[in-house]
């Protein structure tokens, strides 16, 4: 009778160790068994790191056709302005839009940016984002700049050229972007104006041609290209660039450049004011 009884207590006191009290009345409920963690985990593979981006030099002849009309008849006699005589290959030959792409703002407002990033950004703003505008407000018939957005000046602290081109009215494209230690492939074009006789800027949008010219043949030991001709250098030439800022009814995006080098937007820097070289 004793063993029976003693048997019973220790089978009393495996229970006990092997059941869980719940809150719940303090009723009895066995604990689950689980089966052992595994021996090992399995790792996600770590993504394929980013190769740099290796930039080349390159140049070669404009084949694209996007771009501003010019006169059919391409005069080739010098121009004057007061005190100034301005080479054919010099005078502005375009059509559409000609007084703002060869006028500088003046009484308009002034904005400063850090990097063509910062620049873009306010392009992009609600106000100012192209498919508001581009096409019906301003179209290329449109021969003054909107009151409402392109009465502004523009200061890019630090700008790199990705490509430089020669277009047939004779304006020069500037594609600039960031530091091309985080280029990402977006550009705004910046332009050179070709030189208006009848403007009334004339003379000091010429002063920063020749300016231009000078700067880059010294820094680069070679002229701006030709006619009709680009040039992408293999390390991007850092600047400071000012000018008025204009909506490019002539084109949408991505259509200005050349390869992976394209606008990243309809509005410009038209026409550079100051531009200067770093010597970095």
């Amino acid at each position: 009778m004793r063993t029976r009884s003693g048997l019973f207590v220790v089978a009393l006191c495996v229970l006990a160790a092997t059941a869980e009290h719940s809150d719940a009345c303090w009723r009895w409920r066995f604990r689950r068994c689980y089966r052992p963690c595994p021996t090992f985990v399995t790792i996600a593979p770590c993504p394929t790191p980013t190769a740099p981006r290796v930039r080349t030099y390159l140049e070669g002849e404009i084949t694209d056709n996007v771009g501003e009309r010019v006169r059919s008849a391409r005069i080739r006699a010098k121009a004057a302005i007061p005190s100034v005589t301005i080479p054919a290959d010099d005078i502005f030959e375009g059509v559409d839009r000609k007084t703002p792409k060869t006028t500088i703002v003046h009484d308009g407002g002034q904005e400063d940016f850090q990097d063509v990033d910062e620049l873009i950004a306010y392009f992009e703003s609600p106000l100012r984002v192209q498919e508001r505008w581009l096409g019906t407000v301003i179209t290329t018939s449109t021969d003054q700049r909107n009151p409402d957005v392109e009465l502004v000046n523009v200061t890019v602290q630090n700008a790199w050229i990705y490509e430089i081109s020669r277009q047939k009215d004779n304006d020069y494209h500037l594609l600039i972007g960031v530091d091309p230690a985080r280029d990402q492939s977006r550009y705004v074009n910046a332009e050179i104006s070709a030189i208006n006789e009848d403007s009334p800027d004339a003379k000091n949008l010429w002063e920063l041609r020749q300016s231009f010219k000078q700067q880059y043949e010294d820094f680069t030991g070679k002229a701006l290209p030709g006619n009709r001709r680009f040039t992408q250098p293999r390390n991007p030439i850092h600047i400071r660039v000012t000018g008025s800022i204009f909506l490019d009814a002539d084109h949408g995006r991505a259509v200005v450049g050349h390869g992976d080098i394209k606008n990243f937007t309809s509005w410009e820097i038209h026409p550079i004011t100051k531009i200067e070289i770093l010597q970095d």
